[in-house]
């Protein structure tokens, strides 16, 4: 089975809790293998990713469609070049609702990504990539 940078697309479903949180393999493979730099990539990312979730959350809030079309775009790019999968996921399925205008979709998609940024970070920590 091919696998798409982001991992969309390889496991069905809406991915909300179907897709992988992360995929060591395909992000050592990014990195040439050198577990240094892997885990300084995803220390930024945890403190970067958690910005850009507070930025979604209020732009949610505000109704303000682009501004969470932008951060969710950002996320995604971020998430999906560390293959952390779900929060790409999600990402991109925000990003979408954010440029259709979809209020009620684009709360229960930020609820969720906070939800598996959380869960990200903690599988993260217990494969001793984050401190």
């Amino acid at each position: 089975m091919a696998h798409g940078m982001q991992g969309e697309g390889d496991w069905g479903g809406d991915g909300s809790s179907e897709a992988p949180v992360f995929r060591r393999d395909q992000a050592m493979e990014m990195v040439a293998h050198d577990e240094e730099l892997l885990r300084t990539l995803l220390s930024m990312f945890q403190e970067q990713g958690q910005q850009r979730l507070q930025t979604i959350q209020e732009a949610v809030v505000s109704d303000d469609h682009d501004a969470l079309r932008s951060a969710a775009h950002s996320l995604r790019g971020s998430a999906g070049s560390l293959a952390l999968v779900r929060i790409s996921h999600l990402a991109h399925e925000l990003e979408k609702a954010g440029a259709q205008e979809r209020a009620s979709t684009a709360d229960e998609l930020a609820t969720a990504l906070a939800s598996a940024m959380d869960e990200t970070l903690a599988e993260l920590r217990r494969q001793e990539l984050l401190t």
